[in-house]
């Protein structure tokens, strides 16, 4: 203990004469003073920098200029590594650098700088920057997307960029035309297969795929396509985001259901089912109920990759695919209805209307009994076409003793029951 009160006490003795020497004429003794300084910030987990010190001299305005590309590299590369050491646990540090006109100059470093180190550093103060309101509208103010997409045209260092692009994305989107240039930057970003870029680039698409005004574009620069594919991929947190995105999409109109059926989703979606990753299954469900309340059509895909009969063998480990097979139900065509009979939905709904071990909500109770309601009306059509003396349906119904069944189940509208009862 000290150790750390005699090295606080020398920091706090050392810093006013370190900023004197940083406004040297001599680049050697600003080098060495600045290494001096960074070593003072990086013991800051230690023992507490007085950062009021730096910030009452003027250091930062100067640490600015130092930025240009007419400096010294290692001192560019110091001063930059300056700035990350100043908000690193310190992000109420992040007004005083935007105030000081930091952050073109770290763009414009980005663009030119050809060290590794310092466009990452540069690149993270930036994302903190950005955070902030002020530093977030300076950056949209100047010319620093467009200074991105040139940049990853010709680099390939998206980890960089997807940093920045993560934390404008967090919030209130800017501008429209400032929004499809963010989109163009992420399209450029997905292209790659490094897993810590996508963590950030895959999230980020999120807040535009809520806005069906982006969504033309998105399809345009083949982001959906790309983010499905990525559902894929063996990074677990990659797989699961470009999930969530595709969970989004599917909540949308029928323009997006579409999009979605055109380029593979549903045949993707069924090996997913079946793998062992839990939260990647519950995502895959969830949009497989999406999709089959929007219309017959998405549903005969469904079918036509024999989704069901997995559907069903799966029902004993997530009774929530209940609710899957009752939405089918309600939009489904006749040709289809007589299908799903014929895998015995009708004593699946049953089984677990009755199954006092299951806790079923109300509203999913409601949903198979419309279901079942359907199948029978379903059932009347098919008698008048045949000529049959009975309907087919409410004699299976009578043979699995289903309406005895049914008069027991409580928590519903008794105009429901009343409906189907009438078959009796």
């Amino acid at each position: 203990m000290d150790y750390l009160k005699d090295l606080e006490v020398e920091n706090n003795r050392k810093l006013p004469q370190l900023i004197n020497d940083f406004n040297s004429t001599d680049l050697e003794v600003v080098l060495k003073g600045l290494n001096e300084i960074l070593l003072i910030l990086q013991s800051d987990m230690m023992v507490p920098v007085r950062f009021e010190i730096i910030i009452n001299s003027g250091m930062l305005t100067k640490m600015v200029t130092l930025l240009d590309s007419s400096t010294p590299k290692d001192i560019q590369q110091a001063a930059c590594s300056f700035f990350l050491q100043f908000l690193v646990e310190h992000p109420e540090n992040i007004t005083h650098v935007a105030q000081s006109g930091a952050l073109f100059p770290l763009i414009k470093l980005i663009e030119m700088s050809d060290n590794p180190m310092t466009t990452g550093c540069s690149s993270w103060v930036i994302s903190q920057l950005v955070v902030d309101e002020n530093g977030r509208e300076e950056f949209y103010n100047s010319s620093a997307l467009d200074i991105f997409i040139d940049y990853l045209k010709k680099n390939t260092s998206y980890y960089d960029i997807a940093v920045i692009i993560n934390n404008l994305t967090k919030g209130t989107l800017p501008s429209f035309n400032n929004c499809l240039k963010l989109l163009e930057i992420l399209a450029l970003c997905l292209t790659t297969e490094l897993s810590g870029t996508l963590e950030l680039a895959v999230p980020s698409l999120k807040e535009f795929c809520k806005q069906k005004e982006f969504f033309h574009y998105i399809v345009e620069k083949g982001i959906i396509k790309r983010v499905l594919e990525l559902t894929n991929v063996e990074n677990l947190d990659v797989s699961i985001e470009a999930l969530l995105v595709l969970e989004l999409i599917s909540s949308g109109n029928e323009q997006q259901i579409q999009h979605l059926q055109s380029i593979g989703t549903i045949p993707v979606l069924k090996n997913i089912l079946t793998s062992l990753e839990i939260e990647k299954t519950d995502i895959a469900k969830r949009i497989i109920s999406n999709l089959v309340e929007k219309n017959s059509d998405v549903i005969q895909e469904f079918i036509d990759f024999d989704y069901f009969p997995l559907l069903i063998s799966l029902l004993d480990q997530d009774r929530s695919i209940i609710k899957i097979l009752s939405s089918v139900i309600n939009n489904a065509t006749k040709k289809q209805i007589e299908y799903f009979v014929l895998l015995k939905f009708i004593t699946i709904f049953l089984n677990h209307l009755d199954d006092e071990l299951i806790n079923i909500e109300n509203h999913v109770k409601t949903n198979i009994i419309e279901s079942i309601y359907k199948i029978l009306l379903v059932g009347d059509e098919i008698q008048q076409e045949s000529n049959l003396k009975n309907n087919p349906y409410s004699s299976l119904l009578r043979n699995i003793d289903g309406y005895y069944r049914i008069e027991r189940i409580g928590g519903i509208d008794h105009e429901l029951i009343s409906n189907i009862l009438k078959y009796k």
